[in-house]
Order: C-alpha cells, then sequence, then structure tokens
C-alpha cells in the first residue's frame, strides 16, 4: 500500500515544476498536518514519513501534502520519503499555540522565501495590485500546474499567503501586498548612498509617508541603508521616531569620530 501511495504521489509532482496544497483537505487540516510534523517528528528530532500520521486524512492526501511542505520552505524532504520540519517552522508552531496573530509573522518570514510567495511578492511590487484569477495564473505558470485540475490548489497557494498576512484581498477579489513591520529588515547595498527612506505609517483613515535620507561618504565608499516599515493604529509612533533619530545621531557621531 505504502509503495502504491509513493508511486502515485511522485507522479502527480513529475507534472509539475513545484507540489501543490492538498486541496481536497480544508486549510484548516493542513495546519494540523504542519503541527502533526512537528509533534510526530519530536521537534525535528526524528524523520517521519506520511503512514505515522494518523487520523488526519487518507494517506495519498497527507503524502500530497508533505511534498508541497518540502517546495515551499516548510519541511525538509529526507531519504526515504522521510521528513523533518524546518527550524522555522517549529518555531512557528510553538509561538501558535500561543499567540496566532504573532505565530502568523513569524510564517509570513518563511513562505516570503517560497517560490509561490517570491512570485506573489515580485508581481506585486511592480503591478500594486492584480486580480485573484490573474494570480493564479500567474502561479500556476510558474508551477507547471494543470489549468484544468489545479485551480483549487493554486487558490490555496493565495489562502496560505492571506493567512500569513502577506497579501490582502478586497471584495472585488483585488489582491495587494499587506506591509509589514520589520525593524530587521535592514538592506546593505554597494554602491550608492547611505540612506533611510520609505517609512510608511499606515491607518484605514490615512496614509502617510515619510522619507529621510542621510547621505555620507566613508573611505571612499557609499552605503545604502533601507528599511521598510508598517505602521497600523497600535504602533507607537513616537519610538519609531526615535529608532530613526538615534541612527541618525549614531552616524554623526561616527563620523565626527572619523
Amino acid at each position: 500500500m505504502d509503495e502504491k501511495v509513493e508511486e502515485k504521489t511522485r507522479r502527480i509532482k513529475t507534472k509539475r515544476k513545484y507540489s501543490l496544497p492538498e486541496a481536497r483537505l480544508k486549510f484548516e487540516r493542513e495546519l494540523e498536518i504542519l503541527k502533526a510534523l512537528v509533534e510526530f517528528s519530536k521537534k525535528g528530532e526524528k524523520p517521519i514519513k506520511y503512514s505515522n500520521f494518523i487520523g488526519l486524512g487518507s494517506t495519498t492526501y497527507v503524502s500530497s501534502e508533505l511534498a508541497f511542505f518540502a517546495d515551499a520552505g516548510l519541511a525538509i524532504k529526507e531519504k526515504g520519503s522521510k521528513y523533518l520540519p524546518t527550524d522555522e517552522v517549529i518555531e512557528f508552531v510553538n509561538i501558535l499555540n500561543w499567540d496566532e496573530e504573532e505565530a502568523k509573522k513569524k510564517l509570513a518570514n518563511i513562505l516570503s522565501n517560497s517560490w509561490f510567495g517570491d512570485v506573489t511578492i515580485k508581481i506585486l511590487k511592480i503591478r500594486n495590485k492584480i486580480g485573484l484569477n490573474d494570480l493564479m495564473k500567474e502561479l500556476g505558470k510558474t508551477a507547471e500546474a494543470d489549468p484544468n485540475k489545479d485551480v483549487k490548489a493554486l487558490k490555496r497557494l493565495v489562502e496560505w499567503l492571506e493567512y500569513a498576512g502577506i497579501i490582502e484581498i478586497d471584495e472585488n477579489e483585488n489582491v495587494r501586498l499587506k506591509k509589514v513591520i520589520s525593524p530587521q529588515n535592514v538592506e546593505e547595498k554597494l554602491p550608492s548612498s547611505e540612506k533611510i527612506e520609505s517609512i510608511s505609517e499606515t491607518t484605514t483613515e490615512e496614509k502617510i509617508v515619510k522619507s529621510e535620507e542621510i547621505k555620507k561618504v566613508r573611505k571612499g565608499i557609499l552605503l545604502n541603508l533601507t528599511i521598510n516599515l508598517q505602521i497600523d493604529s497600535n504602533t507607537d509612533v513616537e519610538k519609531i521616531r526615535e529608532i530613526i533619530r538615534a541612527i541618525k545621531q549614531d552616524l554623526v557621531e561616527d563620523d565626527n569620530d572619523e
């Protein structure tokens, strides 16, 4: 029986570039399987097979879901079709047991680096918004999916991104990026000017975009620092201002030291 299930899953996957979610499962059941992967593997200590997942759906469904997890960066596939959760997923599940909203932020970091998260983010950085069906088509082309059989699975990819808070979908089924507050998300690029820019404060009633630039040449090398923040109604805006002022002051002090 196990060999037949593995062979069937393998045949399905070879038709696509990437494995897709098992759309015959409810989204909540997918989350349960992800949590079970962490639990049954003893938090990543012991690789497990789909046959270890008891009471979570048919073995075919679970096998397909694990293949999706591996391609999405949620799991690591080991020899013998066994799987381990990634360290990030273990952390996500631990947080999920206590605070779902906080856990979603962790999941957003993981899925932003997945193939479908990457495709979606790149599209929306260029186009600002895209229709749900158009996004599904783009994901389908990237995954080399079957347009007649994989529509539900492609929509489930979008549901994962929406659950993680990476995107939002309005009543007209237009998809947009949700900006994420991430003070750690600082990129350094060479060569350029040292810059702090695009600090967005967004509420449901207003959107204020501020940009501050600090230019400095240090030993003939030009640096570029970019910090992207989304500030909602619960954010201490004054605290963000203090951080920016502290960074600027630190740069001035460094200049004086040189």
